[in-house]
């Protein structure tokens, strides 16, 4: 492969196609970069930063295996086999769903005549491969594939894309046209139908094996019906049978706030390169191992499974895996199980991001600290639902102009403050105090005898309302707004929220996010600036431009409910699921410290608020 090659195959197919790809490891069909579904894009800028992410891997990749610290020997054993590993380029792959894109994968010479005889049947004339792969010969040297290629296809653009790219589709097509005497056997005798998420090496990819090679068929035509027909209903089926499985679960006390994540984040988000390959009659998903011959390297349980015992509903379900080819911090997470293979998406996602804390991964999601100690018959959050934020999105607003002085100084009330209507309720005279409204039936109001000042009264003993340690200072310097009702709180949280957002696009969103997943990456000791490497300085440069965006502090927004930051902070979280499902971003980041920029503080009066909505 020519220097730079396959990132200006990359740069091209991006320009001329529209196609999302990503680095692998040369020689390998492994991904060189993470979270590469996340940061699929065709922005030229942020492709050099994959590749040149990808090129860093390899050299680290080469220096793990050179010093004996690498467990996997199939990968140890190709980096060996290449004394120039370090400066190889790496091999490129595109995603196929993102890409609008359905590939035929024709691994046998068995498989070409199954494809040749199904097309047959339906009238239609498959032409020339797309492409040419290499095949597969393994380790003990026996052909498993003998190469023969892959037919790419335009995915019809009445297919939803969303939908698509929740998981993988692979789908066997038409029948064997040779003796079979097991399923497994009949299903590697027929071609599969890819789409969706995963990924496909393309040329100029090399494996031990040999090339990927373009040939004569590298147009690429649009899917015909006989093909787009199981795609469909493949579709409708996996949708039905997640409407089920979620209808099924709708009676069990649940954390709703929890599984709203949890349904929103596939398996192979978590599980990066992994594949979904089947979903069985009780709609449990088969997922594979990048590395793995079999299509069961791990189950994905759905609600209701026969499975599982009936305490486990309570909890969104887990995966089992079956091999034991898993990064270490799989293998940590299920050490902490009781049966050491079955573990839930959460707990995994806490080991994978944050050392197996799971609090701190309940908290960074927006969740409570911890689970519901008890099951509820049904749920009583204020929290708007994702509808409920539809109202907010679309109704106009000013922000409040409150123009409080900076703290500690108290002020005195004023009645010269901009009120905007419906966000906050109508300024009461400025000699009375502010009560708590209370709902009572309507009476006539009696006259007011102008010697008789109004008692003070202290608010309500809710404590979703007011902290009586903060009553003195913010209740003092909030001007004529009435207190909310504790009920409400979190509509209005909503709707400021909402009206400080700051608009941008998907595409400025989607380089944001990918800027952050690097946040985790070692960037040198702070005493010893002398050490610091160009990509140092490189991701301590990405903190500070990321901490230059546009925060709200937190006592803002305690400020306007009346409430106590520590309150705001937690009302704030509570809102990120839904907000983000009605496009809406909300961060929850240290004031002054860009080194920490992704880690909340201990103190929440020193947390700011990063809002945006995506458009």
């Amino acid at each position: 492969m020519t220097a730079q090659g396959s990132l200006n195959r990359a740069l091209s197919l991006a320009q001329t196609r529209g196609w999302r790809t990503i680095p692998l490891l040369p020689y390998m069909k492994l991904p060189a970069v993470s979270e590469f579904y996340q940061r699929q894009t065709i922005n030229p800028g942020e492709l050099e930063v994959m590749w040149k992410e990808a090129q860093d891997r390899i050299a680290s990749l080469t220096s793990r295996v050179a010093a004996g610290r690498v467990e996997d020997e199939d990968l140890a054993d190709v980096v060996r086999s290449h004394p120039d590993y370090a400066e190889l380029e790496p091999n490129i792959a595109v995603l196929l769903g993102h890409s609008r894109l359905v590939i035929v994968d024709v691994d046998t010479t068995d498989q070409m005549h199954a494809w040749l005889a199904f097309c047959e049947r339906h009238g239609y004339d498959p032409g020339p491969r797309t492409q040419a792969s290499p095949g597969v010969i393994t380790r003990e040297g026996t052909v498993k594939h003998d190469g023969m290629g892959h037919f790419f296809y335009a995915l019809p653009d009445d297919i939803d894309g969303d939908e698509l790219n929740r998981s993988g589709v692979s789908l066997p097509l038409g029948e064997p046209t040779v003796a079979c005497e097991t399923e497994e056997a009949r299903k590697a005798a027929v071609p599969v139908l890819m789409t969706g998420k995963r990924y496909a090496l393309i040329a100029p990819s090399t494996r031990a094996e040999g090339a990927y090679v373009p040939t004569a068929g590298t147009a690429i035509r649009p899917l015909p019906a006989f093909l787009a027909a199981p795609l469909r209903e493949h579709l409708n089926s996996r949708r039905a049978q997640r409407e089920k499985a979620q209808s099924r679960s709708a009676h069990l006390a649940r954390e709703d706030r929890l599984w709203a994540w949890d349904d929103h984040t596939p398996w192979t988000d978590i599980l990066e390169g992994w594949e979904e390959t089947d979903v069985d009659g009780e709609g449990c998903v088969t997922l594979r191992h990048p590395d793995a011959s079999s299509n069961r390297s791990a189950v994905a349980h759905a609600v209701g499974c026969s499975h599982l015992r009936n305490s486990d509903c309570d909890a969104p379900p887990p995966v089992t895996f079956f091999t034991s080819t898993l990064p270490d911090w799989v293998l940590s997470a299920l050490e902490t199980t009781e049966n050491k293979q079955t573990v839930g998406k959460l707990k995994l996602y806490a080991h994978k991001l944050y050392g197996g804390d799971v609090r701190t991964a309940r908290r960074m999601l927006g969740l409570a600290d911890h689970a519901p100690t008890r099951a509820r018959k049904a749920s009583t959050s204020n929290a708007p639902s994702a509808g409920g934020w539809k109202t907010v999105q679309f109704v106009k607003q000013a922000p409040v102009k409150l123009n409080l002085p900076p703290r500690p100084v108290r002020a005195r009330r004023t009645s010269d403050v901009e009120v905007v209507e419906p966000v906050v309720a109508a300024p009461t005279a400025a000699t009375e105090t502010i009560d708590p409204p209370k709902a009572e039936p309507e009476k006539t109001p009696a006259k007011k005898t102008p010697a008789k000042k109004p008692a003070v009264k202290k608010a309500s003993a809710a404590p979703e309302s007011y902290d009586p340690a903060w009553d003195s200072e913010f209740t003092d310097s909030v001007p004529e707004i009435q207190p909310w009702e504790p009920a409400s709180l979190h509509d209005h949280a909503a709707r400021f929220i909402a009206s400080h957002a700051a608009p941008t696009t998907h595409e400025i969103w989607e380089s944001i996010a990918a800027r952050e997943v690097r946040l985790s990456e070692w960037a040198g000791k702070d005493s010893e600036s002398e050490k610091w490497t160009d990509r140092d300085r490189e991701r301590r440069q990405t903190r500070a431009d990321l901490f230059a965006i546009r925060h709200l502090p937190i006592t803002d927004l305690a400020e306007y409910l009346g409430v106590n930051p520590e309150r705001a902070r937690a009302l704030a979280r509570v809102l990120i699921p839904t907000a983000a499902q009605a496009g809406f971003v909300i961060r929850d980041r240290p004031r002054g410290d860009p080194l920490r920029y992704m880690v909340p503080p201990s103190k929440p009066e020193d947390s700011d608020l990063a809002i945006w909505k995506v458009q």
